[in-house]
């Protein structure tokens, strides 16, 4: 009897570690505005979304980010970023639509994507 188990709990592990090997491979991360502006002071390649309405981009905005309005996903994101393995940071105004947009752009296949919340939190410069 406690073989069994042994091996039940063994086979329970595997699939847990497995499970987060699939989401990590999936592209999807969330990250800190910490960690996009060093991400994004080191990899000049790095997209830069801003996923918020254009009255909010224009209000302030990360500098160097492209508007792409979530709504506008689906219709436009190929055509600025071909390449589904591109490196992609996503931000909104609180992080709701940034993590519905990210999901988005993984379930289109994109393979680099990360959440990096709201431009509330984001602690550097914005442009005005």
């Amino acid at each position: 009897m406690k073989k069994k188990y042994n091996v039940l709990m063994i086979a329970l592990l595997v699939v847990i570690v497995m499970s987060a090997v699939i989401v990590q491979a999936s592209g999807y991360q969330k990250i800190t505005p910490q960690e996009g502006k060093h991400m994004l002071d080191s990899d000049p390649s790095i997209k830069l979304l801003d996923v918020r309405n254009s009255w909010e981009y224009e209000q302030g905005h990360i500098p160097n980010s492209i508007l792409l309005p979530m709504y506008q996903i689906e219709d436009e994101v190929e055509t600025l970023i071909p390449d589904k393995d591109t490196k992609i940071i996503v931000y909104c105004r609180s992080g709701r639509r940034s993590k519905l947009s990210a999901n988005k752009l993984i379930s289109m296949g994109y393979t680099n994507v990360y959440d990096m919340g709201g431009i509330l939190d984001w602690p550097y410069e914005i442009v005005k």
